[in-house]
């Protein structure tokens, strides 16, 4: 009941969105997009509502969850088998390259109905996803939906979306990250009233408090590598960000060895810095309820000896964040 094609949503939320203007003209509206990259409609659903309604929308929505067992194509069943380590945390970089086809579809239709208007992205929902470890059960008060710890693994994967989003600031404007307690959450709770963090939290804690100002253009040097279906991917996940006071540099080891990282710039900083570690001994350990803190991020100090180039090692399959103040 109410299923409308790509064309008929277009209008509808175009003539809503109008209407909700005219009431007040500070309203922002978001159209609705393909809710992932694996149905077979995208991205042209996403084309044909956004040539009914670009004018009176500001945002376009998007979503994805990526999980270790997903096939490409939506209408397949999940794999019985689990991406290997290589192929999951590559799976960042098809997040990436999602965001790159929608802006391009956004200015194709820009292009197409002659518009000055650029279009805004609004990323609504994104997180890893996991298979849950508790059964849900219907009309049960409390019954438990995608109730699930996040491991080491998971979290790598997880920054990666985040920095995605980031390196993509210029065009995505609102970005939510999905479901905070224990539906594929940030923190876990139990029926004897315990809470805890998956490791995910403080990945999402480091962006919210730190990614604040401009982010930075980057021209990266680094080795790649191959997975069956993705190609050159870096070992080293990375971003930059400038808030006139200071420098914070976020990046992910997706090897099994530890990498040094050299990076050149003009800027006038003192001379320590802090660096926040969060690692595991292995990629499969989470939090639980009897190890909450088993995997909790570690923060150092040290000293920068060049006044134009920073050299850190970072360890691996480790997220870093490396805060850095200005003279």
């Amino acid at each position: 009941m109410g299923a409308k094609s790509a064309y008929e949503y277009g209008r509808l939320a175009n003539e809503a969105s109008k209407v909700m203007k005219l009431v007040d003209d500070s309203i922002e509206t978001i159209l609705v997009g393909s809710s992932t990259p694996r149905l077979p409609s995208y991205p042209e659903w996403d084309r044909i509502a956004l040539e009914e309604a670009y004018e009176n929308v500001d945002y376009l929505a998007l979503h994805n969850y990526i999980d270790k067992y997903d096939e490409e194509d939506l209408t397949k069943p999940p794999k019985n088998e689990r991406d290997d380590t290589a192929t999951y945390l590559a799976k960042a970089y098809r997040f990436d390259r999602q965001i790159e086809e929608i802006v391009a579809t956004c200015d194709y239709v820009k292009g197409y109905l002659r518009s000055e208007k650029t279009m805004y992205l609004a990323f609504d929902e994104w997180n890893v996803h996991a298979q849950p470890e508790k059964r849900h059960r219907d009309f049960e008060v409390g019954s438990p939906i995608d109730w699930c710890y996040f491991t080491m693994e998971d979290t790598l994967l997880f920054g990666s979306l985040g920095l995605a989003i980031l390196r993509h600031a210029d065009r995505v404007k609102i970005s939510c990250q999905s479901l905070l307690v224990n539906t594929i959450p940030l923190i876990l709770t139990d029926a004897k009233g315990q809470a805890w963090r998956n490791p995910t939290y403080y990945v999402m804690q480091h962006l919210s408090k730190y990614a604040k100002g401009q982010v930075l253009e980057q021209q990266i040097i680094c080795p790649v590598y191959d997975c069956e279906k993705i190609k050159n991917v870096p070992y080293v996940d990375s971003v930059i960000v400038d808030n006139g006071n200071q420098l914070t540099i976020f990046l992910i080891n997706r090897t099994n060895e530890q990498q040094k990282i050299t990076i050149e710039h003009d800027f006038n900083l003192l001379d320590q810095g802090e660096r926040y570690t969060l690692t595991s001994s292995d990629l499969l350990d989470k939090n639980t309820r009897e190890e909450p803190e088993k995997i909790k991020p570690e923060i150092n100090y040290f000293s920068i000896e060049k006044h134009d180039e920073l050299n850190v090692g970072i360890e691996k399959y480790s997220w870093n964040v490396i805060r850095i103040k200005k003279m």
